[in-house]
């Protein structure tokens, strides 16, 4: 028989025992081991997932960057286009009403030119008149020109010396475009030669003018009366 120490007891396992206990330990161990390999594992396929997930983002972005940027430049061509257009179609409605608006113009300057070319070579309203009670300014008395008539005209529409009084010979003529008229030979007026009466074309920048031409008596001779109407 074994004697027992009761100071310091020591007890063997069985052997068995000892060889469950070790292989209890190594299977832990490798239940560490595998809990570990695994949990890397998830971590790099998160990891994997994470950078796919932003590579993803990244591209999307990339495309939605680049439709803004289509977009914006079609609507660049778009308004681009637009102005080219309305460009044209401005142009081309200038190109055609411009010489339909001159000529409408022309036509508007020789109608009144004839009305004022016959109603200066009339008689005038009142047949005496003035400065001061002109209604109609008339030139003539006895199918000729009258010089009394004529210098009074001249007095009345000098654009120079009288301006308020241009303006009033305009209305007296009826008309709101600039007139001047000559004779084809030279005018005397008051012992003087002058170029003609009204306002004078010459050296002043005119849009549209016309000429009336028409015969008259003037100082016992046959003369052109022209009658220059300009704007």
């Amino acid at each position: 028989m074994t004697p027992l120490n009761s100071a310091n007891p020591k007890i063997d396992a069985p052997i068995y025992t000892k060889l469950r206990s070790l292989n209890s330990a190594r299977f832990l161990d490798a239940s560490k081991i595998t809990d570990f390999a695994a949990q890397k594992f998830v971590r790099k396929q998160i990891s994997r997932a994470r950078r796919a997930d932003h590579i993803l983002k990244d591209v999307v972005s990339g495309r939605h960057n680049r439709h803004r940027k289509a977009q914006a430049w079609g609507f660049d061509m778009m308004v681009a286009s637009l102005i080219f257009i309305t460009g044209i179609i401005i142009f081309y409605i200038y190109a055609i009403n411009y010489p339909k608006e001159s000529q409408e113009t022309l036509d508007k300057l020789f109608n009144e030119g004839e009305i004022i070319t016959e109603m200066i070579l009339s008689r005038g309203l009142p047949d005496d008149w003035n400065e001061n009670n002109v209604v109609r300014i008339g030139l003539t008395s006895e199918d000729k020109i009258n010089e009394t008539k004529l210098e009074r005209f001249y007095a009345l529409a000098d654009s120079q010396s009288n301006p308020l009084g241009y303006v009033k010979a305009k209305s007296a003529l009826n008309t709101r475009y600039n007139f001047f008229m000559n004779f084809s030979q030279q005018m005397v007026i008051n012992g003087r030669s002058v170029a003609g009466i009204g306002n004078s074309f010459e050296g002043q920048s005119t849009k549209n003018i016309i000429k009336i031409t028409r015969a008259t008596i003037y100082q016992n001779k046959i003369v052109s009366l022209n009658l220059y109407l300009w704007e």
